[in-house]
């Protein structure tokens, strides 16, 4: 049921000149809705022409419920609106009519709310179902704001009343369960509430309903609004059901405050809005009818009467589209009910021409000595007698059971030459574009099921709307028990009567669909139970990992298998987050499919003493370089998108996207971190010029990383938070910064300045010394090889320009002829120069800076001499 809040708000849009003509008038369809006690379907069903509005209120004629309509025992139902309903003090009926009367929706139709535009300022003449009046009304919740009092009156300030996903707590019946609802709270007795819903019509004959239900509605309507504005109706229960909702939705309970707009009365000791009653004045003598009587004399409380009674009050029924095919059924009989029909009408017997077609689902008794003939022949059959088969040539007209038909000729079908095959339905609701129901279907439904109702063929109007339910594999597994029931459900939930092949292949892939989500659903039960009671990681299965790589690729393009996570790196991260452990993962276990090594097997003894068989835990390579690195990133990232796209109901999944990775890579390996410079203190820090590379230690880099990613997931897991802003937090975080990256750097430059002082142990010379002489030749006069090193000295082949050639130990061009890039060596490179990044050193070219090629050396001097020395 809606909140005080909701009934409030809707009066003030009504009202509001200032709202767009469209948004206003929904505004007054929701509330005839709720004051009228109508489902979606009811409303649609209402003619607009025969709304009227009097002194004593509106009144307005339905033509076709659950229970009444052409062909049934109950033609038509009245309904009633007080005058004086509102607890707003505005006059919202006669406002709503006024708008409903203009030129702009006052155009003939039979049915009552148009489809809306997006910006509520125009509409569309088509059709709008009762599923689209649904969507349409929670469009329209999703935008209405919060009413607020100030100086004793009513406004609606900016703040949105219904936040986020909260708007789903609502249902197109939610209208029609509020009043009986505040009705039962506030004691109102079963005998008179049954008037509201028109379900006491079969206690009463025509015109006595009619005067008793408008006197008995009237009273219900008015005592709400009383109870309401003056005390003694108390709203907890469904606040408290609203915050139980709103915690699943991830919001908190000031999401809610807008609904409190009932206010303790200390002196009375109750709830109330607060003003006078009634809140709209009615002047004349029409007071006591605009108030009702809620004694008038009532028979006993309302007992259903069973829907086959009414339909068999004719033998038959025609359907008619809204094209104007009428086709023929059986009442009683046929699976088609006629309270789902746009139109129908009761037949008592067969007449020629009465239909264009005769439904298949009504097969006849064929008589065995009945012969049917080929070509365009006629077949006639007995009036009162067997059944007939009429054949046009390879069209074979429907059968119908018990059905006598009383033709002499044949029956002409209109059209039938001329017409044209229709294209497959897709059963979208009305109000629903096909690109609003895939974004739906991506934003919420599990990649497993997705996969699921693809591979069975499930079009993309039922996956939206059996997807508005059941968002994951498990949940939709449950939804009946056999095969019979998951029919019957589509029957009950979604009007899906198999009267022709397309309606039946379609209820058939959603029957299969259920079967493999069953199936599924159990295996991966039985996997999970064995694999923890063996103490090992659940293996990922095929059709999981396949759904969760098409997910992927759909919202993000192709993937290579060198950046796509390995089947057990994602198991193992799958099983995490089905425990509530999520952790951060060290890179070495970060592997590709492409990457990801075999893993062994290993024979365990478990506590009861039984020697099971189990796998290694496979593990790579920590990354050498900046694009190992980067690539090991990107894998990570891949693997927390394809874990979004099959857990989408939880916050740490949030707006998960490669984007973030790719910008967490860049702040590690940019000019932040891994390329900073700081300024060069012979210089004095002037100037671009004036900087230099900072050169951290890789395993500086590495740590860092780490620590932050682990930061980032610890926070996500324990604060329910999304990843993608955690992530974003951490490198951010000064203080992290400070401990894990500026201080190490810090406290170790003394041993750096102590390397790069000491002495070349390789050549015993100045490392600077012979790399300012890579282009000029060597020195006159004497070199390490002997004292024949001059230019003119042909006696020394060693010496001289060979030296010179050689580059002694440093080069600017790999051995095929390409340019090596000296930035990159120094104070970095953007990688945009198209030049080699590799080291300088002959012999070595390898995929790291010349100065970290000779730190690793000097490095490895030390701890041999450190051990000669032991």
């Amino acid at each position: 049921m809606y909140t005080v809040a909701i009934l409030l708000a809707c009066e003030l849009v009504v009202r509001k000149s200032s709202i767009a003509v469209g948004y206003r008038l929904m505004a007054f369809f929701l509330l005839v809705m709720i004051w009228g006690t109508l489902r979606a379907d009811d409303v649609q069903n209402i003619d607009p022409s025969s709304l009227q509005l009097s002194q004593v209120g509106l009144r307005f004629v339905l033509g076709r419920t659950k229970t009444s309509g052409p062909g049934r025992r109950v033609g038509t139902l009245p309904g009633f609106v007080s005058r004086t309903t509102g607890i707003s003090g505005l006059d919202w009926l006669g406002e709503g009519m006024r708008i409903l009367k203009s030129e702009d929706f006052g155009w003939s139709r039979d049915f009552l709310c148009p489809r809306f535009s997006a910006d509520w300022d125009a509409c569309s003449r088509d059709y709008l179902d009762a599923e689209g009046l649904a969507l349409q009304i929670r469009r329209f919740l999703s935008e209405l704001r919060t009413p607020f009092r100030y100086e004793g009156r009513w406004g609606l300030n900016r703040e949105l009343l219904i936040p986020g996903r909260m708007v789903h707590y609502w249902t197109g019946h939610s209208a029609r369960h509020t009043l009986p609802s505040l009705a039962a709270a506030l004691e109102i007795g079963k005998e008179k509430r049954d008037f509201l819903g028109r379900w006491a019509y079969s206690q009463h004959g025509s015109q006595d309903y009619v005067l008793t239900s408008r006197q008995v509605v009237h009273a219900v309507q008015n005592h709400v609004c009383k109870s309401l504005i003056l005390g003694g109706y108390i709203e907890e229960e469904v606040l408290s059901d609203l915050e139980v909702y709103a915690k699943t939705c991830g919001l908190g309970a000031e999401s809610l405050v807008g609904h409190h707009v009932l206010r303790w009365n200390g002196t009375q000791r109750t709830w109330a809005l607060g003003g006078t009653f009634p809140a709209f004045q009615v002047a004349g003598q029409n007071r006591a009818e605009v108030t009702g009587d809620l004694d008038a004399e009532t028979k006993e409380p309302f007992k259903v009467v069973e829907n086959n009674k009414i339909e068999g009050d004719f033998p038959y029924f025609i359907t008619i589209s809204r094209s104007g095919f009428r086709r023929l059924h059986l009442s009683g009989a046929c699976a088609v009910k006629q309270e789902r029909c746009a139109e129908t009408v009761g037949l008592h017997s067969i007449s020629e021409g009465c239909a264009d077609a005769i439904c298949k689902l009504c097969r006849p008794k064929v008589d065995a000595t009945d012969s049917s003939s080929s070509g365009s022949e006629t077949v006639e059959g007995p009036q009162l007698g067997g059944a007939v088969r009429l054949r046009l040539g390879i069209f074979d007209c429907m059968r119908c059971s018990q059905f006598l038909l009383g033709v002499s000729g044949l029956v002409f079908f209109r059209g039938f030459m001329a017409a044209v095959p229709p294209a497959p339905p897709d059963y979208l609701p009305g109000a629903v574009t096909k690109n609003e129901a895939e974004e739906f279907i991506d934003r919420n439904l599990s990649a497993d099921l997705v996969h699921i109702f693809n591979e069975c063929s499930v079009s993309i109007g039922l996956q939206y709307s059996l997807g508005q339910h059941f968002t994951s594999v498990k949940k939709f597994s449950t939804y009946a028990d056999t095969r019979a029931e998951v029919r019957q459900a589509l029957r009950d939930d979604l009007a899906m009567e198999p009267v022709d092949q397309q309606a039946q292949a379609a209820v058939a892939a959603v029957v299969s669909a259920w079967e493999s989500c069953r199936e599924y659903s159990t295996k991966q039960s039985e996997l999970k139970a064995e694999a923890r009671v063996m103490g090992v990681v659940r293996p990922i299965t095929q059709t999981e990992k396949q759904a969760m790589r098409s997910a992927y690729e759909q919202a993000y393009g192709s993937l290579e298998e060198s950046v796509e996570p390995s089947d057990d790196y994602v198991s193992s991260k799958t099983e995490e987050v089905e425990s509530g452990e999520i952790v951060a993962s060290s890179l070495t276990e970060v592997t590709s499919k492409r990457n990801a090594k075999t893993m062994g097997i290993q024979t365990t003894v478990d506590t009861t003493g039984h020697v099971r068989l189990i796998k290694q835990k496979s593990k790579g390579e920590m990354p050498q370089n900046t694009e190992q690195l980067r690539t090991t990133l990107r894998i990570e990232g891949n693997m927390w998108c394809f874990l979004a796209s099959k857990y989408k109901n939880k916050v740490f999944f949030r707006d998960m996207s490669p984007e973030i990775w790719l910008d967490y890579a860049n702040y590690i390996l940019g000019d932040k971190c891994y390329l900073m410079q700081v300024p060069t203190p012979s210089k004095g820090g002037k100037g671009k010029s004036d900087l230099s590379a900072l050169r951290p230690p890789w395993i500086v880099i590495l740590n860092y990383e780490y620590e932050m990613r682990r930061e980032a997931v610890k926070r996500a897991s324990r604060e329910s938070r999304p990843l993608r802003e955690t992530l974003t937090e951490v490198m951010r975080d000064f203080q992290m910064k400070e401990q894990y990256f500026t201080a190490p750097i810090a406290l170790s430059s003394g041993q750096r300045d102590a390397w790069q002082k000491r002495p070349n142990l390789w050549g015993q010379e100045d490392f600077n010394k012979w790399q300012r002489n890579d282009w000029k030749g060597p020195k006159k006069g004497k070199d390490r090889k002997g004292k024949k090193g001059d230019k003119g000295d042909k006696g020394n082949k060693g010496g001289g320009k060979g030296d010179a050639k050689s580059g002694k130990g440093t080069t600017g061009r790999t051995p095929d002829g390409r340019l090596i890039c000296y930035a990159y060596s120094n104070e970095g490179c953007d990688g945009n120069c198209g030049m080699v990044h590799c080291c300088q050193v002959r012999g070595c070219y390898g995929p790291h800076p010349t100065w970290k090629h000779w730190q690793d050396h000097f490095a490895k001097n030390d701890a041999s001499k450190q051990k000669t020395d032991n």
